[in-house]
């Protein structure tokens, strides 16, 4: 069985070649591999084997994304939403999950979760008789 792309890169991490490896997920990713853009977007936002871009890894996963790659799509919108590498835009992370939901049920699950916590701060807001524009930040736990 031939190894991936992303699993000879990985290798090729482990082994301390980590210019060959970037070269590889790079290569694969012009030929459309979005596994191997995945990847590359991954080590860019941890910034450990390669320095931290987050506005590099935006745009690799924005191609994997266009691709089909469900899990790009995800992490896609959570950057989208929280601000990293660029100005946080609810609205355009909101239409990139149900753009993903539509294809993929875990996408739709937390579009439909999203949805019921929006419904019960809005609903707490206004039970309390609480100014939303009082509010700066809204913290949903383990929906990240």
């Amino acid at each position: 069985m031939t190894a991936t792309p992303v699993q000879t890169a990985q290798a090729h991490r482990a082994a301390g070649r980590v210019d060959e490896a970037v070269a590889l997920l790079a290569a694969a990713g012009h030929t459309g591999d979005a596994p191997a853009l995945a990847e590359l977007a991954a080590w860019l936002l941890a910034g450990e084997a390669v320095p931290r871009d987050i506005p590099a890894a935006r745009r690799l996963l924005r191609r994997a994304v266009a691709i089909g790659h469900v899990d790009a799509a995800l992490c896609e919108v959570a950057l989208t939403a929280n601000g990293s590498g660029a100005a946080p835009d609810w609205q355009a992370a909101l239409v990139l999950l149900q753009t993903a939901a539509r294809t993929d049920p875990l996408a739709d699950l937390e579009g439909r979760v999203t949805d019921a916590h929006a419904t019960a701060v809005t609903s707490f807001l206004r039970d309390f008789a609480i100014d939303p524009g009082r509010v700066g930040l809204v913290g949903m736990h383990g929906q990240t």
